[in-house]
């Protein structure tokens, strides 16, 4: 019995040594953490056979990569200026902040979005996602469309690239601006 108790010590040393869960793991940041690449005062010209299609500009830009992944976020804003075959500006797009998913083919616009076009109409969102595969642009929140002859709004949106051809999923009102007059 004189060894007994320095026996149970050991057994229960032994115990609470292999119920030790060991070192704490250090979890380092994912590839997408840390932009790969930051940009200050980005100014792009898309062109096609030397004719300008789309002007892009924003005060910052940041492109993120892993390997299944790339996008490039515009957390200050952006400025899009389309141009037409004649290298006439068409349309304008604006919003405060841009995420563009190259993977996926698909851009991102929030927060005061606005298009307006040549032909003098205005679409004001908060959201608008332009999605290439598909060649339209759409949103699922509300929006606001002024044309020269009446004001539109409704949730949800879809249109093509151009802005020509246009539906409000969900309309909920349309003023005549002629029936004003």
């Amino acid at each position: 019995m004189k060894y007994q108790q320095p026996f149970q010590i050991i057994v229960i040393l032994l115990f609470a040594v292999s119920c030790h869960k060991g070192e704490k793991q250090i979890l380092l940041p994912t590839l997408d953490t840390f932009p790969r690449e930051i940009v200050k005062k980005l100014d792009v010209l898309y062109t096609e056979s030397g004719q300008p299609k789309i002007k892009l500009s924003s005060p910052l830009a940041k492109r993120y990569a892993t390997r299944q992944s790339e996008k490039l976020i515009m957390p200050e804003g952006i400025a899009l200026l389309f141009y037409d075959s004649l290298g006439e500006e068409y349309a304008k797009l604006t919003a405060r902040y841009a995420e563009r998913l190259l993977n996926e083919k698909k851009t991102i616009l929030r927060y005061e979005v606005i298009i307006e076009t040549a032909d003098k109409k205005k679409l004001t969102t908060e959201e608008l996602i332009w999605d290439e595969n598909q060649h339209k642009i759409f949103s699922n929140l509300f929006v606001r469309i002024v044309t020269p002859d009446k004001i539109i709004w409704g949730d949800g949106f879809e249109s093509d690239e151009r802005f020509e051809k246009y539906v409000i999923l969900h309309p909920k009102g349309e003023i005549h601006l002629n029936e004003l007059k």
